[in-house]
């Protein structure tokens, strides 16, 4: 009976262990990115390069998310577009951004490999890139990010000029 028990043991052991390197596929990884331009600008095209390792890749795909800050939100639609590959393990692909209240964009990639898709960064990470916002137009306030309300400082003077009349009209009584 214990021989019995020894043998189950033993071919339990060999089927879990088969089963697990037989399931082992080297997965593809992503080495380094590249964004370019360098300062991406609302609405304009952004170019992402990736160096992907891994092996017998099918299809890269990149996805890319417009995100804001203030809303603490991304827009629909997601962007995404298949991949070049340039050279060697080497990935490029090119969207057009659409809104125009994104403030930083959210990337990543779904990359099939021996028929195995996956995403990376895997779950619900991505890579993220800030977005050059110029302050040429802030609606009258002194500029910077600041959130007064602009022409406040209108509510002073006119306070004063108020005050200022009252204080004359007194002294002419």
């Amino acid at each position: 009976m214990k021989n019995i028990m020894k043998i189950l043991l033993l071919l339990a052991v060999i089927i879990l262990g088969t089963s697990f390197f037989a399931n082992n596929v080297i997965a593809a990884s992503v080495d380094s990115t590249t964004v370019s331009p360098d300062e991406i600008t609302r609405k304009s095209t952004v170019t992402i390069t990736a160096n992907i390792s891994g092996e017998n890749i099918d299809t890269v795909n990149l996805s890319v998310e417009e995100c804001s800050d203030e809303t603490g939100t991304c827009f629909p639609p997601v962007l995404t577009t298949s991949m070049t590959k340039l050279s060697a393990g080497e990935y490029q692909g090119s969207v057009t951004l659409l809104n125009s209240k994104t403030t930083h964009i959210e990337y990543y990639f779904t990359i099939t490999s021996n028929g195995v898709t996956q995403r990376i960064p895997a779950g619900i990470g991505s890579y993220r890139v800030n977005l050059s916002i110029s302050n040429g137009n802030q609606n009258g306030t002194s500029g910077g990010n600041d959130k007064k309300t602009p022409g406040f400082e209108i509510i002073t003077v006119l306070a004063a000029i108020t005050v200022a009349i009252l204080l004359y009209k007194r002294k002419r009584l």
